[in-house]
């Protein structure tokens, strides 16, 4: 993986000297036929065939999200959506509108942790 320095100032106390912080270099985006054209050369199945189980799988992943089920995607790791919400005194105070700050939250396999754990680094420029 490439990392450059970038140099920040400390956004809770400007007088601080800024200091230098590794970014991952971004290498870009690979979007869903990109995922497909690669999955294809590891398997018998056309380009159209695999497109098709990926979108029929979004599709499906959506679907148990909103259900308020978790999706585990193999050995990638878990989905699930979460919030957070204003707290009240008494239940009969708490509305649905209260609720704020749903997202989509990932938590990677093991196997995906320790990948991770071992990523060797370039320092660019």
């Amino acid at each position: 993986m490439r990392v450059k320095l970038v140099q920040r100032s400390n956004p809770l106390d400007k007088n601080q000297a800024p200091k230098y912080y590794a970014l991952m270099e971004n290498e870009g985006v690979v979007d869903l036929y990109g995922l497909a054209d690669q999955i294809v050369k590891y398997s018998s199945l056309s380009l159209g065939d695999v497109l098709n189980v990926l979108e029929n799988m979004i599709d499906a992943a959506s679907l148990f999200l909103l259900m308020g089920r978790g999706v585990r995607i193999g050995r990638l790791g878990m989905l699930r959506i979460g919030l957070k919400s204003d707290g009240v005194d008494a239940a009969e105070d708490f509305n649905v509108k209260m609720i704020r700050n749903v997202k989509l939250i990932f938590r990677p396999n093991k196997q995906i942790k320790k990948q991770l754990e071992d990523i060797s680094y370039e320092m660019i420029k």
